[in-house]
This record gives C-alpha cells, sequence and structure tokens, in this order.
C-alpha cells in the first residue's frame, strides 16, 4: 500500500523534506501520500480538483497538520514561496496544461525548495495509465527548464524526476555585496 515506510516514494520523499516542513501533494486524489508527508512535515496541503476522492483524502489522513483544497493544481490559494516540497505522483501525464502547472509550482514552492514529479515508465506494466499515456522522463524534463540541480531516479516501476528550485530564483537578480 502507498504512503508507508519502504514504498519508494515515501523513502524519496524523506531523502528531501526537512521535519517541520511545508509540503504540497497536487493532485492527491484519495491521499495517497497525504498522511505520510503529514507524518513528516508541520503543514501538508493536499490538492485536487474532484471533490469525491479529496473526502476520502480527508478521512484517510485524519491529521491536523493536512490542510485540503478541492482547487485546480494550475492556481491554488497556496501561498507564494511557502512549499518546501511539492509532490506530483502519477497526475502528470494527465495534466493538459503542463506549462501553467509548473508556473504555479514556481509560485508556491521557496528558492531552494524540492519539485518531485513521479510518473510510470514508459511500456508495458501492471497498473497505472495505458503506455500511450506514459511520458518518458525526457519528455518531463522538458518541462523543468526553470529548475536547477535536476536527476531522475529509478523507483522500480515508476520513476521520479527530482529537481531544486534555484536560489535566487531565475528572475531575481543576484545581491551583490561590497
Amino acid at each position: 500500500m502507498g504512503g508507508k515506510a519502504g514504498d519508494p516514494v515515501v523513502d524519496l520523499v524523506s531523502e528531501h523534506l526537512s521535519p517541520g516542513g511545508t509540503a504540497a501533494d497536487l493532485g492527491c486524489g484519495s491521499g495517497r501520500y497525504c498522511g505520510a508527508l503529514a507524518g513528516i512535515a508541520s503543514t501538508v496541503y493536499c490538492v485536487d480538483a474532484n471533490g469525491f476522492p479529496l473526502a476520502i483524502a480527508r478521512k484517510r489522513t485524519g491529521s491536523p497538520r493536512a490542510v485540503f483544497l478541492r482547487e485546480d493544481m494550475r492556481s491554488t490559494s497556496i501561498p507564494h514561496s511557502s512549499v518546501d516540497l511539492v509532490l506530483l505522483s502519477r497526475v502528470f501525464h494527465d495534466v493538459r496544461d503542463k506549462g501553467a502547472v509548473i508556473r504555479e509550482i514556481l509560485r508556491i514552492l521557496r528558492p531552494g525548495g524540492t519539485l518531485m514529479i513521479v510518473e510510470f515508465r514508459p511500456g508495458l506494466s501492471l497498473g497505472g495509465p495505458p503506455p500511450w499515456l506514459r511520458l518518458p522522463p525526457e519528455e518531463v524534463l522538458g518541462h523543468l527548464g526553470e529548475f536547477g540541480r535536476i536527476e531522475v531516479r529509478d523507483l522500480g516501476r515508476l520513476y521520479a524526476v527530482v529537481a531544486r528550485r534555484p536560489w535566487p530564483p531565475p528572475s531575481a537578480p543576484a545581491s551583490r555585496t561590497n
């Protein structure tokens, strides 16, 4: 079952999210990872546009650290530059306007924060979307031009693209001291 210790996604999140940090699970669905994130973070935003799975996530998570938002991941009410780790698990392939989602992630992610996109490997395997909807890592990487320090991690039948938001952000000029 997802969301428990020994789950490769939870293990990877644990490497990149400091205790007491803030996380966002965009496209959280029924909350597969909301509970695990709430076990590490002081606040986790669990975001999904569909109210039915979000209600399941709320019941399944049962943590006062979790904030459930029925919102489109392209435009959330999460405060600007307030999140240390953003997780999109097994949803990026379904996102129609990937550019808008990446812009929103850049808005909510703190400089130096981590974006983690988890997807099924291309090809045929049990579970997940049909092969023609699966994204190869190179396609995901093509949407992350404003991120620095990007790596692709093998998680078995899944892979994770882990990217760090640069510090300072690309649009901010570097400060100079004399």
